[in-house]
């Protein structure tokens, strides 16, 4: 019987702790590492800087952002102009009760009800049109932007990663589904300010989506590996080549080069510093596009003399 009743204990902790395991995955504050907002997404996408990637992309929404923020705003004023109706109109219906004013004042706090939605209900069909059931994405108000439309087609894919927010009440993980890039305004879903964000009805609802949206972390990888431009190919096969071998090409291709024969070779300090500028120069042209880094100066510097040396020598030496 003791037996029995541990093992009955024992399955009992373990539902416990795997519904609550389950539980605090879905909160924002377990693994708040592993939920990355959309705007960072899309700026690491944009540029290794993220600094950088964001304001190319806040440039992008920027330009886009006028016209539809004025609709946003007008009908906001309105409903808040309606609500306040119908707020006047159920106090004069309470006060003037029993008189024939009162039927009046129901009467403006009907249609004020039916005024209050009516925004909401322009800014659905603006965004999504009619039908719910809609398969294709709804053509943009503004011009593209190519890094935008590749994400967006990204996670339109039936087979796309789980995009996410948590609610500000409960703190819970709700998840969105891929028709919520379907609508006019899906540029601004990743902006990295909630007014802009606001302006995006939450599919099927008639909510603003002010909330940050998010991916997980293992998605945004998959993410970056699938929209990640191909590197740009070299002349130089770096991949198969030893960093001497490098740096020797490098070496040579300056020998050739027609602004050696403006040196000053009675300067070695200087002529080695402008040496060592050009060899730089040379790898970051070469190098820009590919995921490798150009050589820190301290590891050009001993060619660059080498370069000096050899161009103190005589001419018949190294054909020049």
């Amino acid at each position: 019987m003791v037996e029995r009743s541990s093992g009955r204990t024992a399955k009992w902790r373990k539902r416990v702790t795997g519904a609550a395991n389950k539980t605090s995955n879905n909160s924002a504050s377990d693994g708040e590492e592993n939920h990355v907002a959309l705007w960072k997404v899309l700026a690491r996408l944009r540029s290794k800087d993220l600094d950088e990637g964001l304001s190319s992309n806040q440039a992008v929404i920027q330009s886009i952002r006028q016209k539809h923020v004025w609709h946003y705003r007008a009908s906001l004023f309105f409903a808040v102009i309606c609500a306040l109706i119908f707020g006047f109109s159920m106090l004069g219906a309470v006060f003037s009760a029993g008189s024939g004013l009162s039927k009046y004042f129901l009467y403006c706090a009907n249609v004020s009800v039916l005024g209050f939605g009516a925004p909401f209900i322009w800014r659905w069909l603006s965004q999504y049109g009619p039908n719910t059931n809609m398969d294709d994405p709804k053509k943009l108000a503004h011009e593209r932007d190519d890094l935008f439309d590749k994400a967006i087609k990204y996670l339109q894919k039936i087979e796309s990663p789980e995009v996410y927010y948590f609610s500000s009440f409960r703190n819970k993980k709700v998840c969105l589904g891929r028709k919520q890039f379907f609508g006019k305004l899906r540029y601004f879903l990743f902006s990295e300010h909630s007014d802009d964000r606001a302006m995006v009805m939450r599919f099927p609802s008639m909510f603003g989506l002010s909330a940050d949206v998010y991916l997980h972390r293992d998605d945004v990888e998959k993410m970056h590996k699938a929209l990640k431009p191909p590197k740009k190919s070299s002349r130089l096969d770096w991949a198969g080549r030893t960093p001497t071998q490098r740096y020797t090409v490098a070496c040579l291709d300056l020998i050739a080069d027609p602004r050696m024969r403006e040196l000053d070779l009675n300067r070695k300090a200087a002529t080695t510093e402008t040496l060592t500028d050009w060899l730089s120069d040379w790898f970051k042209k070469r190098l820009d596009g590919t995921e490798m880094d150009p050589p820190k100066r301290d590891s050009l510097e001993p060619y660059a003399e080498i370069l000096f040396e050899q161009l103190n020598k005589p001419a018949s030496e190294i054909g020049r």
